[in-house]
């Protein structure tokens, strides 16, 4: 039960932070110009991973040892539902004309959004691949500060997820449907 409402409290800081506060744009890693993303509207969200992730420094494999078998579990599941969770965040934050989607690869005109939560180090940290319908890499981000202020495993994840989810869909709009220029 407690569980729940914290993760409730979370999502409820989450949105009122973004409606509160505005974060700073993921950080560019890689990014292609001219934006081949210029007009996009349907996106698919990969399967989130957690590939070469680490907590605290520790790899993955080395930290679950140290965990119950319930908190194992309880890490599978989160890391199962991730998708779904972040889903409701990029549904909230879409433009009218664009559309989000759970898949696993990107269809023609649609461009792929491919999340990898790299490590836990007293806060989420996340990578995001957009890649166009080829599989290829057109931008690289990830995130900009620390989303999840020393909260818990469980409740950074939750965090983490939406302000992530936020953050991915925010600089999507950018390159869809950039400001034109003055």
């Amino acid at each position: 039960m407690m569980n729940r409402l914290g993760f409730l409290l979370i999502a409820v800081l989450a949105l009122l932070a973004s409606a509160c506060y505005q974060f700073p744009p993921p950080t560019v890693v890689k990014q292609t110009n001219p934006s081949p993303l210029v007009g996009a509207k349907d996106f698919i969200v990969a399967p989130v991973t957690f590939n070469g992730f680490t907590f605290e420094g520790a790899a993955e494999s080395e930290w679950l040892k140290t965990r119950s078998a319930k908190q194992n579990a309880s890490w599978a599941n989160d890391k199962a539902t991730m998708g779904a969770k972040m889903m409701k965040m990029f549904g909230r934050e879409k433009l009218d004309e664009q559309t989000f989607a759970l898949g696993a690869a990107a269809g023609a005109g649609q461009f792929a959004v491919a999340i990898n939560f790299d490590r836990y180090d007293g806060q989420m940290r996340w990578t995001a691949e957009i890649r166009d319908a080829t599989g290829a890499v057109v931008d690289v981000v990830r995130d900009p500060l620390a989303v999840t202020m020393g909260f818990n495993t469980a409740l950074a994840l939750e965090s983490g997820a939406q302000l992530c989810a936020m953050m991915i869909s925010k600089y999507l709009h950018s390159r869809a449907f950039p400001e034109p220029e003055k």
